[in-house]
């Protein structure tokens, strides 16, 4: 999991990317027992937009752990802090 605070006007769609591109390649990287891993594919849908302030919360969850592949479910959102 990781925290950010969107400091642009807007965060762009390449930042969110990096992000959970981040967060999967070090969660794969982990459960592989710390052997190479690489990315082979990233899907990314942007359902609603970060602004200025938004505090920003990264999760990933391992779907399925194989021996040369895993999949990811990556869910980056901004809850409202009331």
């Amino acid at each position: 999991m990781g925290n950010f605070l969107c400091l642009a006007r807007v965060l762009h769609g390449g930042v969110s990317e990096l992000i959970v591109e981040a967060l999967a390649s070090m969660g794969a990287h982990i459960t592989s027992g710390f052997n190479r891993i690489a990315g082979i594919q990233l899907t990314i849908n942007h359902l609603k937009s970060a602004v200025l302030g938004d505090f920003i919360v990264a999760e990933v969850t391992p779907v399925n752990v194989g021996k040369s592949i895993q999949v990811s479910l990556l869910v980056c959102s901004s809850p409202k802090i009331t």
